[in-house]
């Protein structure tokens, strides 16, 4: 994992932009879902 390719390095800078826009979402989502069930208690 800690090869300095040029190639790979535009490569590994798109995957952390994509689980950092995953995991904001699924943070996203599990708030939305614990105020919903906060409302309904």
């Amino acid at each position: 994992m800690m090869r300095r390719d040029c190639e790979s390095i535009p490569f590994n800078n798109a995957a952390s932009i994509l689980v950092a826009v995953e995991v904001s979402a699924r943070a996203r989502a599990v708030t939305a879902e614990g105020s919903r069930i906060r409302a309904g208690r």
